[in-house]
Parts: C-alpha cells; sequence; structure tokens
C-alpha cells in the first residue's frame, strides 16, 4: 500500500472517530446514559480499578466470566496503565482499532479484486460511515457491543474473500486472526460466521479440491481455536444461561409475521441515501447477469452476499426479539456485496458500473452522513412498532 492511499485510510478513521466523539460530549451533556451503555461503562470502570488494585491477569480473569465479551476488557485494562479515570470517550476508543480494521480489510478486499487504489479507499469508507454508525444509542459514539460485532463481522468476510483469492496460508491464518477478534467481540458471532465458512467451503470443496480445502480451513480453524477458543471453553455456563435462558430476546420465538422487522431495521441502518446508491449499483449489475446467468451466476459475489444474509435470516427464523440493533450485522456484507456483485473481467457491464460507481459513491456518502449527524438524536426505539 503507497503512502497516499494509507494515509487516506487513517484520516478517514480518525474523522469518524472525532465526529463520533463530538456526538458522545453533546448528547451526554444534556441525556443520561442508556441502561446498555451504562452497563458495559460500569463494567469497564471495574476492569480499570481492578488491574491498578490487584493487577492485569486478576481483572482479565475476573472480566469475562459473567460477559458475552471479552475485547472490551481487555483494551480497558490496558487502557487503565495510562488512564487514571475512566470517562465516556473511552467507549469511542476502545472501538476504534475495529474501525480501522474494517477499513484495511475492506481496501484489501476491493484491492484484490482488481479496484484502483483511491476507489478502494472510496469503497472501503462506507464499512465505517453507514447511518448506524453515527446513532447516539447503539452508534460509535454510545458503548454497546452491537457495531463491534458488525466492524469485526464484516471484517471476518473481507478477509475471507481476500484469502479466497490470493490463495495464501498467510491470508488463511489472518482469516483465523479477524474470526478470533469478532468471536472476543461478541459470543454469538460464531452462529454467523460457522454458516458463511460452510457455505464458502461447499464452494471451494468443488472449485479447488478436498485436500487444498481442508488444509486451508483447518489452518483458520486452528487460529481460532487458539486465540478464542478458551473464551468459549472457560465461560460455557455462564454464555448457556445468557443466550439459552435469561435472554428474552433470543427466546422471544416471534412469528414470521413479526420477526420480518428486522428486515426494516437493517434497512435503517443503512438509511436512504446510501441504501438507495447501493440498490442502484446493484441494479446496474443486474441485466447482464439475468441474460446469461448460467455463464455469469459462479462469479457473483456468493460469499458478500451469504454474509448479508446470515444474520438477517438467522434473526428472522429464529423469531428473535425486536432489539433494532442485532440486524447491524448484516450492512457490511450488503455493502461488500453492492460494491462488487460480480467478477465479471469480460462483461460490458463491469465496466459501466465502475464508471458509475465512484460517482454514485461521491454523492451518496456525504449526502448520508450528514443526514445521519443530523438525525442521530432521534430515538432509536421509533422503529419498533408499539
Amino acid at each position: 500500500m503507497r503512502f497516499g492511499p494509507a494515509l487516506l485510510l487513517i484520516v478517514c478513521g480518525l474523522a469518524i472517530g472525532i465526529v463520533a466523539a463530538l456526538l458522545n460530549r453533546s448528547f451526554y451533556s444534556s441525556h443520561g446514559p442508556f441502561y446498555d451503555s451504562m452497563a458495559y461503562f460500569n463494567q469497564l470502570a471495574w476492569v480499570m480499578q481492578s488491574t491498578r488494585e490487584n493487577g492485569l491477569w486478576f481483572a482479565l480473569k475476573n472480566s469475562y466470566s459473567t460477559s458475552t465479551v471479552f475485547l472490551p476488557w481487555l483494551a480497558g485494562a490496558l487502557l487503565s496503565y495510562v488512564v487514571t479515570e475512566p470517562n465516556r470517550m473511552l467507549g469511542v476508543a476502545i472501538q476504534m482499532p475495529l474501525i480501522f480494521l474494517q477499513l484495511l480489510t475492506g481496501y484489501r478486499f476491493f484491492r484484490a479484486e482488481g479496484v484502483s487504489q483511491w476507489r478502494a479507499v472510496l469503497y472501503s469508507f462506507p464499512l465505517i460511515s453507514f447511518p448506524a454508525v453515527f446513532f447516539f444509542n447503539g452508534g460509535l459514539g454510545d458503548f454497546r457491543m452491537d457495531l463491534s460485532q458488525a466492524l469485526a463481522y464484516g471484517s471476518f468476510l473481507a478477509a475471507l474473500m481476500v484469502a479466497r483469492k490470493r490463495d495464501s496460508l498467510a491470508e488463511w491464518a489472518f482469516v483465523g486472526l479477524a474470526i478470533s477478534i469478532a468471536c472476543l467481540a461478541r459470543a454469538t458471532t460464531p452462529v454467523y460466521v460457522s454458516m458463511v465458512l460452510g457455505a464458502a467451503f461447499l464452494i471451494d470443496l468443488r472449485k479447488t479440491g478436498v485436500a487444498p480445502t481442508l488444509q486451508r480451513y483447518l489452518l483458520a480453524s486452528g487460529v481460532v481455536v487458539l486465540l478464542a477458543g478458551w473464551f468459549y471453553l472457560f465461560n460455557l455456563e455462564h454464555l448457556h444461561y445468557y443466550y439459552f435462558i435469561w435472554n428474552t430476546d433470543a427466546n422471544a420465538r416471534l412469528p414470521l409475521r413479526e420477526s420480518v422487522t428486522h428486515v426494516r431495521f437493517a434497512a435503517n441502518h443503512l438509511g436512504t441515501s446510501l441504501l438507495a446508491a447501493l440498490l442502484l449499483l446493484m441494479l446496474a449489475a443486474s441485466p447482464r447477469l439475468a441474460r446469461d446467468w448460467r455463464r455469469y451466476s459462479p462469479r457473483i459475489n456468493w460469499i458478500a452476499l451469504v454474509g448479508a444474509l446470515v444474520p438477517i435470516a438467522y434473526l428472522v427464523f429464529s423469531g428473535a426479539g425486536l432489539n433494532p440493533f442485532a440486524a447491524m450485522a448484516a450492512v457490511p456484507g450488503f455493502i461488500l456485496f453492492a460494491l462488487h456483485v460480480a467478477d465479471l473481467p469480460d462483461a460490458p457491464v463491469r465496466s459501466a458500473a465502475r464508471r458509475i460507481a465512484p460517482i454514485v459513491m461521491s454523492i451518496a456518502l456525504p449526502v448520508s452522513i450528514w443526514t445521519s449527524v443530523r438525525d442521530s438524536e432521534k430515538s432509536i426505539y421509533k422503529w419498533i412498532p408499539d
């Protein structure tokens, strides 16, 4: 990666963080914390204090035993050595590595697909600037785990597609690292990851054969077991209680006519401007695919599409409760798919889509960001019907 694009990626990530910090400061100057945010911040404060008083190992050992996440507590414990008092800006700071991870993996994916460096930066930016990022409740300025899960899951999707394109064992080890981060960012992530990996494995099994496919996926799985397996092994009792007994959303069992509301939640996370732009790009790539489906269907970006559909399908068909943030995990996959529907090097639609995509995104992104920041204080609960 050259200096110019790398610098621009850093500037983009920092800009999003600064906006989130300003929104955080503005909101909490006149409002109290949301319940989930308060609970996570209280846990963060305990971890930081415990690290200073009892040491890093004690704090970390006791941080995850009653929690469904680990990464925020690791970050808080390390930050306690340089930050004397917990404050609300730490919620933004702790999520920033995931912002940059999503930016980097998104950029690498578009570069692997032959997109120029500057366009790869442009196409990566919506992965960290979709409207939900700016929500006061559930966005980067808040301190919940739904956005962190979405960013980490999106990073896994991008890393997986790069590994399948470049066919390097180092890339597959990085896939394992990305999965581990996603799992430690939220304990439910393996539900989505396993479905995507299953689909990718079956495709690759037919495409490249048994031995190479097993080697790659076993390598990635080994990294996951090494880096994240302990979290599930030592925390299994609490995770079972939390998700299978206590959690009302996970056990709601809503009828389909109600649970389908998660589709609307996902659309709201994307916002009108960005969603319209992405649908337009998908529409531009559709005619040639429809006319010669048998020829081009193997080249469709199935992994991104599956990655977008899996969270929504799981929430809808499991009858999950109407938590408006859970569907956020579908956003990165949808963006990756819409911006690269298929790999069609010999199709005129490829050049047509490439001509209009930078123009469409250059117009839609500023509008989307401006309207999202302007409307960020609107209550998320208005999404939920009475």
